[in-house]
Formats: structure tokens, C-alpha cells, sequence
């Protein structure tokens, strides 16, 4: 958009946890990404529900799940929204 980069960088990465909602609507899930040197692995955080702020804490990324998104399973390829910015 008119040359203004992203505001949070994005990177797949392999999620070690699986998610078991089925998606409706766009779901940013709160969670722990590490840079590997094969690439990016991230983990689902506990306390999920928007009342459960505690997860925010340890928050370094957002897995960012698309509308209809399937229950996602361990190993599975995501897109992230790392929170960080030094970390890339």
C-alpha cells in the first residue's frame, strides 16, 4: 500500500501445538515463536480467551488463522505475525 511497509513482520513457521476450533472468522491465536536454522517453529500459549490476559505476557507472536481454517495439527505450517521486531 503506496510503498508503507507492514507493520509487524510475517513469516511461516511450524507449530508444534495443535488447535482444535474450527475456525469461523479470522483468529489471531497468541503464541511462543523461536527462529531455527531451518526456519521458524511457534507454539500455542495457554489462556486463549480474551478475559485470559495472562498468555499476553510471554506473547511474542500472533498465528493468524484464516476464516474456515480446519483444526490445525501438530507440525503444521502457519502464518505468524512476529510481535518483535529484533527478532527478524
Amino acid at each position: 500500500l503506496q510503498g508503507i511497509e507492514p507493520l509487524l513482520p510475517r513469516v511461516n513457521a511450524i507449530c508444534s501445538s495443535s488447535y482444535a476450533k474450527k475456525t469461523g472468522s479470522r483468529r489471531f491465536i497468541r503464541a511462543l515463536a523461536s527462529p531455527r536454522e531451518d526456519g521458524w517453529t511457534v507454539s500455542i500459549l495457554p489462556g486463549q480467551k480474551p478475559s485470559m490476559i495472562r498468555s499476553l505476557v510471554d506473547c511474542n507472536a500472533l498465528i493468524d488463522l484464516p476464516p474456515g481454517h480446519p483444526p490445525m495439527e501438530a507440525g503444521s505450517e502457519v502464518s505468524i505475525l512476529l510481535l518483535d521486531r529484533s527478532a527478524v
